[in-house]
């Protein structure tokens, strides 16, 4: 990807990335990981209250 110009800023797992999201205040509500060669992660996502 980024030798097609796409900047990569941050390499995470999939976990790592739900992880994040979660400590960040959200409450993953719908995830999809997509294996090939560049595995993808999909994440719905809502903020949690509080």
């Amino acid at each position: 990807m980024e030798l097609s110009g796409f900047k990569v800023f941050h390499k995470w797992t999939p976990q790592e990335y739900l992880d994040f999201l979660k400590e960040n205040g959200f409450e993953i509500t719908v995830r999809k990981i997509f294996d090939g060669t560049l595995k993808l992660t999909y994440a719905g996502a809502v903020r949690e209250r509080g």
